[in-house]
């Protein structure tokens, strides 16, 4: 049981699970952001999400149980919808390999990546704050099992479109009017992420 405190209690699990936090607080809020500061923000925390997931340990003794999950389909309809409206006619369609079926493509959009890793994040920072130890062990491997076949590969779809976006000769202005203040949770969040992590 020692060692398992201290691997959920980890400096690397804890910072995880602060980005994975940040970023789910990111896109339930995509709404009230101008697309660019959207993209600036999903940039940075995405490349620190993926950072973060490389340093996790993967656990041991894992049951097949499964863990308790917290997204609902309307959530993952609403991430997703909410991240399409906002990239308006910057959505795009791909075709990806993931790393356990590279002989056949998935076809997926921008805003169906986004609603992909939100619903893994979502899930188990609900397990983390939630959950008894065994609970956050298991849900910990299924995240990590899911960044390395799933939802990393559709991360890094992600930051190159937007890499592309941000500097390419691309007109970043909405096609709507939107409300150009951010909110405050907005500039607490950019603060948090400057001061945890971009010293």
């Amino acid at each position: 049981m020692g060692e398992l405190r201290d691997l959920i209690y980890s400096k690397q699990t804890i910072e995880f699970v602060a980005v994975a936090n940040e970023y789910c607080t990111l896109v339930e809020n995509t709404s009230q952001q101008l697309r660019k500061d959207f993209i600036q923000n999903a940039q940075s925390l995405l490349s620190l999400l993926y950072l973060k997931a490389l340093t996790l340990q993967e656990p041991q003794n894992i049951s097949e149980e499964g863990t308790e999950k917290f997204v609902s389909e309307e959530d993952w309809l609403f991430v997703k919808a909410t991240v399409s409206e906002k990239l308006g006619e910057k959505e795009i369609f791909s075709e990806l390999y993931e790393p356990l079926n590279q002989e056949e493509a998935v076809s997926v959009s921008l805003s169906e990546c986004f609603a992909d890793i939100y619903q893994d994040c979502k899930d188990f920072v609900q397990l983390y704050e939630f959950a008894n130890l065994e609970a956050i062990n298991e849900g910990l491997w299924e995240c990590l099992q899911n960044f390395q076949h799933i939802w990393g590969p559709r991360l890094l779809f992600i930051l190159k479109e937007m890499h592309n976006m941000l500097y390419g000769n691309y007109d970043m202005e909405e096609t709507k009017k939107e409300d150009s203040v951010e909110n405050a949770e907005q500039k607490q969040s950019r603060t948090w992420l400057n001061e945890n992590f971009f010293k």
